[in-house]
């Protein structure tokens, strides 16, 4: 296979990872699997897991309180721009009361939980392993392309991180070592 551009080969990476998505969306419409409430139950465990479910209520409570507080202060707002300048306010601006890293980490511990929740059930276990291609599709793409060093390379390293490839990039590199015999 003849070397690809980076322009080539990330139109290439985009085109197939909607593909997957597109996969993914249709067998998530097709299977039994309420994924709202595997959603849900993986983010419960991931705040029990973490130690924070109290605190979430009671943030969550909070929030709520806030919310309708900014509806009134706006609506309020609004009758006062609207006496005065005869328009009304744009929306409230959304403001993020938890730090970056903060939701990084409870965000990796909700996909940890709906990981383990997903592998519980054949269908979820077909999920997990069509959102592991998707992730997968630029290593995929350049080991389709690579030469066989390289292809015997990305092998080893892989199996010295006791990693194992997706089910393309297996046969990809079955049918290519096959092919060179």
């Amino acid at each position: 296979m003849s070397r690809i551009s980076y322009t080539e080969r990330t139109e290439w990476k985009s085109r197939i990872e909607k593909r997957f998505q597109a996969a993914i969306d249709n067998f998530k419409a097709s299977t039994s699997l309420d994924w709202e409430q595997v959603n849900n139950q993986a983010k419960q465990k991931a705040h029990e897991c973490l130690g924070i479910s109290e605190w979430t209520k009671q943030v969550e409570d909070i929030e709520a309180t806030i919310r309708e507080l900014e509806a009134e202060k706006e609506s309020i707002e609004n009758a006062m721009y609207q006496r005065v300048l005869g328009e009304t306010l744009s929306p409230a601006r959304y403001r993020g009361y938890y730090s970056c890293r903060f939701l990084e980490v409870v965000q990796s511990r909700i996909d940890q939980m709906r990981h383990e929740l997903l592998v519980e059930h054949p269908e979820g276990q077909q999920l997990v392993n069509l959102e592991k291609e998707k992730e997968a599709v630029l290593d995929t793409m350049l080991l389709a392309s690579s030469s066989r060093e390289l292809r015997l390379l990305w092998s080893r390293v892989t199996d010295a991180l006791g990693e194992s490839p997706t089910a393309l990039q297996a046969q990809i590199l079955s049918d290519r070592s096959s092919s060179k015999r």
